[in-house]
């Protein structure tokens, strides 16, 4: 996964804020070989690549699905995240 937007960072903040999340949760993102995304809230584990916005980490992806993103970013416009 190549990363994500302003726009996507700082609505993960908001997420995660309005979950209240403490500082060591994050979003995490989970895509199939067949397409489908979840998006949850979750730990950072080991091996993710994590992505951080204003001084927080709000986005996580494995090892699969970071090989399935690699060419993507991750976008969040009129109320719903994309994959660009």
């Amino acid at each position: 996964m190549k990363g994500l937007t302003d726009a996507a960072g700082a609505e993960l903040n908001v997420a995660l804020e309005e979950a209240g999340a403490s500082t060591d949760k994050l979003v995490r993102l989970v895509v199939s070989p067949r397409g489908h995304r979840e998006l949850r809230i979750d730990m950072e584990h080991p091996s993710d690549r994590v992505f951080e916005r204003e001084g927080r980490k709000v986005l996580a992806v494995d090892a699969a699905t970071a090989e399935l993103c690699a060419s993507v970013t991750l976008d969040y416009k009129l109320g719903e995240f994309y994959l660009v």
